[in-house]
């Protein structure tokens, strides 16, 4: 059974790592839309939205269990730029 010994907050949008003590982690994020209210054609946009959040936590969970200082201002800021990029091609994900 994972022990957690250790928990990282990165930046804004709620990003929480907790790391374990076999190596690996778990994440939490504000990242992802809720698709509950939804039309079909929007929650299709969300969807993959979403999947590109999973993607971005995928990542940061990775460096954080490969003993990145996700919770230093470069990282923050780099994380940052890469959600602002997102954000700013969200029309060619349906979003």
């Amino acid at each position: 059974m994972r022990t957690m010994i250790q928990t990282i907050q990165a930046g804004n949008y709620g990003i929480v790592v907790e790391l374990g003590d076999d190596g690996g982690g778990s994440i939490t994020s504000n990242l992802h839309e809720s698709i509950d209210t939804c039309d079909s054609e929007e929650a299709l946009g969300i969807a993959k939205w979403n999947s590109a959040m999973d993607g971005i936590e995928a990542m940061v969970l990775a460096h954080a269990c490969a003993g990145v200082r996700i919770d230093s201002s470069e990282y923050r800021e780099g994380l940052e730029t890469a959600l602002d990029s997102l954000s700013n091609h969200a029309e060619e994900l349906g979003n």
